[in-house]
């Protein structure tokens, strides 16, 4: 990544200053005109994806707010820079973190701010590519990125990451999956998303001695379908799956529609809710 300053922000107990504030120009001008003079030095030489440009602290913090970002969870942050959301999601939000970033430059800086919060013990910084990145245990995935990098991690994100878990990003979205929530923070964007349980495929949802068939299709957490309930078709409406939860309408019987919510385990899905008739589904076919 770019920075235009040798010295390191001050410690998370303190707001990290913005890259703009510490270097008052862009980051693509101050390469180009380091480039120029011939002062780019062979650490800070490598080919970026995304040029290093800090989401400011408080935007930082209120990720990790919207995330719901829990004492002693996992958090990954792919293209790190200096490390100021893992450092902030440990020292204050007691997470355990994971930071990777392509440039030596920047987790050596961002070790520098780690062991300044004391909180090394938590926070693990790598040198890597952020497209081989292991985020399959990551409770919370911290991103700012480009809507094109987005677009590539999103078919890793969908496989290898657990339903339920979150994936946070500041200013840049996933394209066609859309977010589960979007706030504003000072004119910037944070898009939220639970990562959905696969759902798709033919189940039999069993309640005492009824059956109801349902042909299950899934794109990211919308559901849609058919159900097949004594002889008769009928469509499943407002059909949604938000991390291992599912909940979908049909019409059970003539003029009487039901909401059925539950949640999923692999091909196992149970009823969810008091005071509902107890119900489970079996998967049959993906």
């Amino acid at each position: 990544m770019i920075d235009a300053s040798p010295s390191s922000p001050p410690a998370p107990a303190r707001p990290f200053r913005s890259w703009a504030q510490r270097a008052g120009r862009s980051a693509l001008a101050w390469l180009a005109a380091c480039a120029a003079a011939g002062t780019v030095h062979a650490r800070d030489a490598v080919r970026l994806d995304v040029p290093y440009v800090p989401t400011p602290q408080h935007v930082v913090e209120r990720m990790f707010e919207v995330a719901e970002l829990q004492p002693r969870e996992y958090v990954v942050d792919l293209g790190c820079g200096d490390g100021r959301m893992v450092v902030t999601a440990a020292s204050r939000f007691g997470a355990r973190a994971l930071g990777v970033d392509i440039n030596p430059a920047r987790i050596d800086e961002a070790k520098d701010n780690a062991a300044r919060a004391g909180v090394s013990d938590r926070v693990e910084l790598k040198v890597g590519d952020l497209f081989e990145a292991d985020i399959g245990d990551a409770d919370v995935l911290a991103v700012y990125l480009l809507d094109s990098i987005n677009l590539r991690l999103r078919p890793k994100i969908l496989e290898t990451m657990r339903p339920g878990a979150r994936v946070v990003s500041h200013a840049f979205d996933m394209g066609e999956w859309r977010p589960d929530r979007i706030e504003k923070i000072d004119g910037r964007t944070i898009y939220l998303w639970y990562v959905p349980a696969k759902v798709a495929g033919r189940w039999q949802i069993s309640q005492g001695d009824r059956r109801i068939e349902i042909d299950l299709r899934q794109r990211f957490q919308d559901l849609s379908g058919t159900a097949t309930i004594d002889g008769r078709s009928v469509p499943l409406r407002e059909g949604r799956v938000r991390g291992d939860e599912v909940v979908f309408r049909m019409e059970t019987a003539p003029g009487e529609t039901r909401t059925f919510r539950g949640r999923v385990d692999g091909n196992r899905m149970i009823a969810l809710g008091t005071g509902v008739a107890p119900w489970r589904g079996t998967r049959r076919t993906l």
